[in-house]
């Protein structure tokens, strides 16, 4: 009888777990069960978090820490050695890479070690490559077996953009762990009006992002002036962190919304704080799956986001979203306006958003399809041509 299948996840470092990608790879580690996979944990560089924090959680699993710097060393290079001869002496069946750097080490390490199964990982639209980035990702693709993006949408633009053949790639949605985000009551949204400081009759907009520049979050503040021009009494807000906040809070300040926007910063309460909202807006310029877009569905709130990456599969056919150009901060302003202005279109999102994020985007379908792709490591049709 053999044993069970082991997998090895590799990605550049873990600063935190509330990271998008980051926090799908430790969800996924956590759902895998035990009695038929072995998941290991690699990274490239430890943190402080992996250090101090890995061990604690509930489903972690052995860690390896290659470290490896930088890639211009020679000593990286003899990481990479050191890492493919691992691979082979714990019979590591499948290699999963996360990030350009990851797939550096990973790719000539599991061609030495005789890896069976190598999976590249798809969860952003390299909006941030060049010429020469997207060159050297075209050579470690031809070391992957096979590639699983996190939306259509991102299949697509990886097929057309480094030229991987569509019969390579999957498509597995991102997932919610739907018990950390119960279904919206009048209780949740009491309690979440109250952390918020904000009366129940007020109506609120918010945003959950870090505050970079492809989240455009200046897009958000432009819009929130241009609603708060018809609807004065309207708050907005923006749960999250960044380098770019003073400069957004400077723009709320010279546009007049000192007294409607206010910046939360990081919290580890999003969750309680969602049922407080009455629309979640989102402007990234690139995404390819937004676990926010996934967050405010499942606490029942109606959307307004820009039509990026996998915003329209995560909402369907629901007439209680919203998807603009990025950048649009007038058409974001009127879809926003729109969904205030239709109670009808709120209540709807209520009672049909949690039920889709349930049905297409839980956790467990999520760990599911992944073991279902793990399971095929000894099959010929999911090797590389």
């Amino acid at each position: 009888m053999s044993g069970p299948v082991r997998v090895a996840f590799l990605i550049d470092e873990i600063f935190s777990p509330a990271a998008g990608t980051e926090r799908q790879l430790l969800m996924l580690i956590e759902g895998l069960d035990r009695r038929e996979f072995e998941p290991h944990l690699c990274v490239l560089r430890s943190t402080p978090w992996i250090e101090r924090e890995f061990a604690r959680r509930p489903g972690a699993c052995p860690l390896h820490v290659l470290n490896i710097a930088s890639f211009f060393s020679p000593a990286a290079w003899r990481g990479v050695w050191r890492f493919s001869r691992w691979l082979r002496q714990e019979r590591i069946d499948v290699l999963q890479m996360h990030f350009r750097d990851s797939a550096l080490a990973g790719v000539p390490a599991a061609a030495l070690a005789g890896t069976p199964l190598v999976v590249g990982t798809r969860k952003n639209q390299g909006y941030w490559m060049n010429g020469r980035e997207r060159f050297l990702q075209r050579l470690l693709n031809r070391g992957v077996d096979v590639f699983v993006a996190n939306s259509e949408d991102t299949r697509d633009k990886a097929v057309a953009g480094e030229g991987i053949a569509r019969e390579r790639m999957r498509v597995i949605h991102n997932g919610l762990d739907l018990a950390s985000l119960p279904p919206p009551t009048p209780v949740r949204r009491a309690r979440a009006r109250a952390l918020l400081g904000i009366p129940e009759r007020t109506l609120v907009v918010g945003m959950v992002a870090n505050l970079r520049p492809v989240k455009r979050v200046d897009v958000f503040v432009e819009a929130a002036a241009r609603v708060a021009a018809e609807r004065p009494h309207t708050v907005f807000v923006v749960v999250g962190e960044g380098e770019e906040r003073p400069g957004l809070e400077a723009r709320a300040a010279a546009l007049g919304l000192n007294g409607n926007m206010r910046f939360l910063g990081r919290r580890t309460d999003v969750a309680d704080l969602l049922p407080g909202l009455d629309v979640g807006v989102l402007t990234s310029d690139s995404e390819s799956f937004s676990n926010s877009m996934l967050e405010y569905m499942a606490a029942g709130l109606p959307v307004a986001a820009t039509a990026v990456g996998g915003c329209r599969e995560a909402l369907g056919d629901s007439p209680a979203g919203v998807l603009v150009a990025p950048g649009d901060a007038e058409g974001l302003a009127r879809g926003v306006g729109m969904l205030l202005g239709q109670e009808g279109l709120r209540r709807e999102a209520a009672a049909r958003h949690p039920r889709r994020v349930a049905e297409m985007f839980s956790r467990e379908r999520y760990v599911a399809d992944y073991a279902a792709l793990y399971r095929k490591k000894d099959d010929s049709s999911e090797r590389r041509p």
